[in-house]
């Protein structure tokens, strides 16, 4: 009986994310993981096929992250967007529906010199300096991912670990035997530098693009099939050494400085 609740209530929460995505892409969520080819072998350790259906994966997630975003309004070309270049720092904060339906606040400075996240530590190794340390390094790695993957490789990013009166823009809690990340709030200590290349991605205001009820409930041994996204996408599959970030990512995330200073 258990089993059967929490399937009704995973389904009740997949069916405002589906119809917060129905779009003017050529393929729905749906259909574009009946057809997804881009299977990971764990045997090759190698994708099975090409990116072939990366671009209507693209156009879904840009068109959900629009509409999951408390700034709405501003759609400039993605050529304006790339081009743009504040001529100051600012501040950008919002929320973003996880799931489409509960508010996660975003938080991080846009510079001409690129983007900037401070992330203070706190509980039970926030200050262990061992630990500090070796966060610092998955952060480090963090920044080059995403710098590297940035259209040319030319927006840089900085996710930096400062003391709590160094003005952070997130405050997150840092312990061990953590059974799974929470937001920006919770990290276990022993989060692979991918998981932490994946969760930096929610204080620049992503969502995750894998399906949260399919993963509860449908949850089978190889954690890449359960995705139902673009497996070959950082804010779909952490567990993989190979993924990646789209352009789609860096507009959302230069979107908003674009548009507020654009007003």
């Amino acid at each position: 009986m258990c089993s059967m609740i929490v399937r009704f209530f995973a389904l009740l929460l997949l069916f405002p994310v589906i119809g917060a995505i129905a779009s003017e892409c050529q393929y729905g969520q749906k259909r574009l993981t009946k057809i997804d080819s881009d299977r990971y072998s764990e045997q090759i350790k190698d994708w099975l096929a090409n990116d072939t259906y990366g671009d209507d994966w693209a156009c879904l997630m840009k068109e959900r992250h629009l509409k999951r975003d408390s700034l709405k309004n501003c759609n400039p070309s993605e050529e304006e967007v790339q081009n743009f270049v504040p001529d100051k720092k600012i501040l950008i904060e919002g929320k973003i529906k996880y799931m489409g339906m509960i508010p996660q606040g975003y938080r991080y400075e846009v510079s001409p010199d690129g983007i900037e996240v401070r992330i203070a530590f706190k509980g039970e190794l926030g200050n262990n300096e061992d630990a500090l340390k070796a966060t610092r390094e998955k952060l480090k790695f963090a920044s080059e991912i995403w710098t590297k993957n940035s259209p040319g490789g030319k927006l840089k990013f900085t996710f930096r670990q400062v003391g709590i009166d160094e003005d952070p823009h997130f405050t997150v809690k840092l312990q061990t035997k953590v059974k799974g990340t929470k937001f920006n709030s919770l990290w276990g200590f022993d989060d692979s530098k991918f998981i932490v290349a994946h969760e930096v991605g929610h204080m620049v205001g992503l969502d995750d693009e894998y399906s949260v009820a399919r993963t509860i409930v449908w949850q089978v041994k190889n954690e890449v099939d359960t995705r139902m996204c673009n497996l070959r996408s950082l804010m779909c599959d952490y567990y993989s050494s190979s993924a990646i970030l789209y352009p789609y990512v860096y507009y959302q995330i230069q979107r908003r400085a674009y548009c507020l200073m654009n007003k």
